[in-house]
């Protein structure tokens, strides 16, 4: 999943959010603040939109990072 947060959050903040979650970062993408999210065991992709939907103060955006074959 890749996801963006608010820039008025810290990086604490956002460790917080992450470890409540049990998310971890593969990746932080610096131009737009955003990042490449592990989701834990047993949390479907769908799960995980969900719950960053209901953080629309902290959250900018929640994307799928689906991969695609041709």
């Amino acid at each position: 999943m890749i996801l963006g947060y608010d820039t008025s959050l810290c990086d604490e903040d956002i460790a917080t959010l992450h470890q409540e979650l049990g998310v971890g970062v593969l990746h932080k993408f610096v131009v737009e603040d955003a990042y490449l999210l592990e989701l834990p065991d047993g949390m479907s992709v769908e799960q995980a939109l969900a719950t960053y939907s209901n953080m629309r103060e902290q959250v900018l955006f929640a994307e799928p990072n689906y991969r695609g074959t041709l």
